[in-house]
């Protein structure tokens, strides 16, 4: 069971890996992270 979880989720993750748009996507969230640009879940809902 756990080696049909296992290849389930690799099989996802190379398909959002092959795709250059998402990659990109992925790349600018953790460059906005890293420079703190993101905001707590918890304010953004607060905020609506």
């Amino acid at each position: 069971m756990t080696y049909l979880y296992d290849k389930e989720a690799w099989d996802a993750t190379h398909e959002l890996t092959s795709n250059a748009e998402i990659v990109k996507s992925l790349e600018r969230a953790e460059a906005d992270e890293k420079a703190g640009r993101l905001k707590n879940w918890n304010d953004v809902k607060r905020e609506v």
